[in-house]
């Protein structure tokens, strides 16, 4: 069960996974911490300088990402006043910048020290703006310079000090040298970064830690350091984008942050290399493949909004930038990824068929094995819980849990061993994941094994001319097995109820939906102990959501599921759903 402390059962069900080198680098790390640290003189960087063209060009790319929204929520008047919000918490920072305040999230913290804040300032750079932003970025340079010498626990750690590497060039292309962020200490920080990536946790943090790498070597022309950064670009772009273009951890979120972090190096690079501009373009086709009508992304594994840009407006920066042209290709199968989308532009369902990825590092793994989301009329109405943080707290345990997602929980256990915040013991196993059209009619048909021994079978039919979709469980195992199966709405759906039929609405988006082989279905909404019926579709906000739970039991198989229809042609639904079943469950 998520949250639990660990025990010699899960450490050992978590470790099988890991590769040696991962063990070998945390250990390594950890002597690290605890040894003394001496960082070469800084007067050994003095000779360092800025490459002018890099830095134009980055201005060039910060303009045209703030032409399509790049930081365009920022309160800058706060800013200016030393308020910094982060994961939707706003602390005043005019007395003193909490850099070392542990009653602050590390995450939080880690922003802090990123110095987000210094991004969305240059990012604004262009506007007619009051105070003189340089001074003030300047400014919280020498306070973090002071407060925090090489070695300090949060700021000097691998993934705040690559993220301050971006944006303090960000800054400095923006901004000039008066903003204080100097070509030494970017140099300075790079070697320090270099020799701390993190083998041990690898994943989006190290692909973020060589690219800022390469960043500055592009940004400071250091021929040697560019040779051996890019080499390890390489390593990570093959080791992490999958041939369909997806990240392989099957986060949104992180897919969007890779892809912008990626387009910032391409415009500090005089000429990037081919590879690098090729997982670009299959980076951003996957992303506009998996877009909501709303254009945004859909909130899989650990994905929350507002901590990048919004999707479509990446895909549209993404398109400009490497001038591609937009695509006519459908992609409703994304199987590398295991991404699958059902309807069209205005009803869409999009799918996600994936174990707990990479299997040495599904930090951000859920439990949510065929789970889906589903936008009516252009507007979501069907969600994922989302993510709620990373403390160790009841919402993170909730949101990592099924019972978050819309897919099935067997006999009250769980598909994936979830225990502190991103730990992963015994999980599931995606078997099969087939997708195939039949004239317009699409059908997803999946199979995930548990390690508790029970199987999942998850066939979801979409006939586009009747307007529904069938979602039809089969589980099947030794003894009695109770089935409960979890429909989650946006926070902002009516949902009511006649003779076993539900009406689910959303200002003009309307959905019948009508349980299969159900003993019973209740509809709960903001609830504690469990946690149930709850949103978080940003860090740090939780919204009471409606929510329709299935229950079902049997021996040794049940069957169960869902027809969502038009209100409209419910009879017509009906019948091609009767059709479906047969063909699907038998």
């Amino acid at each position: 069960m998520t949250g639990r402390r660990g025990t010699p059962a899960l450490y050992a069900h978590t470790l099988r996974y890991l590769r040696p080198a991962q063990v070998a680098w945390r250990l390594l790390r950890t002597a690290q911490r605890r040894l003394p640290w001496r960082m070469p003189a800084s007067d050994s960087y003095a000779s360092v300088r800025f490459d002018f063209d890099s830095l134009q060009r980055l201005r060039e790319f910060l303009a045209a990402a703030h032409g399509h929204g790049l930081d365009a929520d920022a309160d800058l008047s706060a800013l200016r006043a030393d308020t910094f919000t982060f994961l939707n918490q706003s602390v005043d920072c005019n007395a003193k910048i909490p850099w070392q305040d542990a009653s602050l999230s590390r995450l939080w913290r880690y922003q802090l020290h990123g110095f987000r804040m210094a991004r969305m300032l240059a990012a604004a750079a262009s506007e007619v703006t009051a105070g003189d932003d340089a001074a003030q970025v300047a400014r919280w340079v020498e306070d973090w310079l002071r407060h925090n010498p090489p070695g300090t626990d949060v700021a000097w750690d691998a993934h705040p000090t690559a993220d301050r590497l971006f944006n303090g060039l960000l800054a400095a292309s923006a901004l000039g040298a008066e903003c204080g962020v100097t070509a030494a200490d970017c140099a300075q920080q790079a070697g320090w970064l270099e020799r701390r990536l993190e083998y041990d946790l690898c994943a989006n943090h190290l692909l973020k830690e060589v690219m800022a790498l390469a960043l500055v070597a592009e940004a400071t022309g250091n021929v040697p350091l560019r040779q051996r950064a890019w080499e390890l670009v390489e390593e990570q772009i093959v080791e992490q984008i999958l041939p369909d273009g997806g990240h392989y951890e099957r986060s949104p979120m992180y897919h969007a942050q890779a892809l912008f972090d990626g387009l910032v190096l391409r415009a500090a690079a005089a000429g990037p290399p081919a590879f690098f501009d090729n997982a670009l373009r299959r980076m951003t086709h996957f992303l506009e493949d998996i877009l909501h009508p709303d254009g945004e992304i859909p909130l899989f594994s650990d994905a929350v909004f507002g901590e990048t840009m919004p999707g479509g407006a990446l895909v549209r920066l993404s398109r400009e930038v490497l001038r591609m042209e937009p695509s006519l290709e459908e992609r409703p199968a994304l199987q590398d990824s295991g991404f699958y989308v059902l309807g069209g532009a205005a009803n869409r369902m999009i799918l996600k068929a994936a174990a707990p990825s990479p299997p040495y590092q599904p930090g951000h793994a859920h439990a949510d094995p065929f789970s889906f989301e589903l936008s009516m009329a252009g507007q979501r109405l069907i969600v994922d819980g989302g993510c709620h943080g990373y403390a160790d707290s009841p919402l993170r345990q909730y949101c990592r849990s099924a019972g978050a997602h819309n897919t099935v929980r067997i006999n009250g256990q769980e598909p994936m061993e979830a225990w502190g915040v991103f730990r992963v013991a015994r999980r599931h196993r995606i078997v099969s994941a087939e997708w195939e059209r039949s004239g317009r009619a699409s059908t997803f048909s999946g199979r995930c094994c548990w390690s508790q021994g029970w199987t999942h079978t998850r066939c979801v039919r979409h006939d586009p001319d009747a307007g529904f979709w069938a979602v039809l469980d089969r589980v099947e195992g030794t003894g009695l097995l109770e089935v409960e199966s979890f429909l989650h709405f946006h926070p902002g759906t009516e949902l009511t109820e006649s003779e076993g039929v539900w009406m689910a609405q959303r200002g003009e988006a309307r959905l019948g939906i009508m349980p299969e082989c159900a003993d019973r279905v209740e509809a709960l909404q903001g609830k504690h102990d469990p946690d149930q019926g709850w949103y978080c579709p940003r860090f740090g906000i939780a919204e009471a959501a409606p929510t329709l739970v299935l229950r079902a039991k049997g021996m040794e198989r049940v069957h169960c599921g869902w027809l969502l229809f038009p209100p409209d042609h419910s009879d017509r639904a009906v019948v091609a759903f009767e059709a479906a079943r047969r063909e699907l469950l038998g």
